[in-house]
């Protein structure tokens, strides 16, 4: 008798935890999720200066995933839009092209004054950092029963926090 399930074999995802201990750790624990990405994007941050988005590398990994289906969304929630408003061109750039995708959001009371930090993706993998200010954070892989946690905090973030626009010039 042929046993149809005699070469299968059962793939099985083992969560990972990778721990971070400097800014730079951060941004590679960054781009390494973010290329995982299949459907959604949730990022918290301060300002978006560690996250890199006036850096071509991360412009085209974030337009990479929204060009992979036009069902992806990227959720971006910063304490201030300072630093993006003024120094993130490229990131401007995207939304121009790709911002039926982005949501944008500033944080507002409560969160406004929150120091945590995080990137979620496809509701699997996540890097946090508690303290924006510190590097120490880590990145975990693979694991949808402690990402929800991070989804529930997203939830959260996003309940303390109002849309915005950032004007983009098109057509130059």
């Amino acid at each position: 008798m042929n046993d149809i399930f005699a070469d299968r074999t059962d793939h099985v995802v083992t969560p990972s935890r990778t721990l971070l201990t400097t800014f730079a750790d951060w941004r590679s624990g960054v781009a390494t999720i973010i290329a995982l990405a299949r459907q959604r994007v949730a990022i918290f941050d301060a300002d978006g200066a560690l996250l890199d988005l006036d850096r071509a590398e991360r412009i085209e990994a974030l337009r990479t995933f929204l060009a992979g289906d036009r069902e992806a969304r990227l959720s971006i929630t910063l304490r201030s839009l300072g630093h993006v408003t003024q120094h993130c061109a490229r990131f401007g750039q995207l939304l121009g092209v790709h911002g039926h995708q982005v949501e944008l959001r500033e944080a507002i009371d409560d969160a406004a004054r929150v120091s945590d930090c995080f990137v979620i993706v496809d509701d699997l993998h996540f890097a946090r950092r508690a303290v924006h200010a510190q590097p120490r954070g880590v990145v975990v892989r693979d694991d949808p029963g402690e990402t929800r946690a991070m989804l529930d905090r997203h939830a959260q973030v996003i309940t303390a926090s109002v849309p915005v626009s950032i004007a983009t010039t098109l057509g130059l």
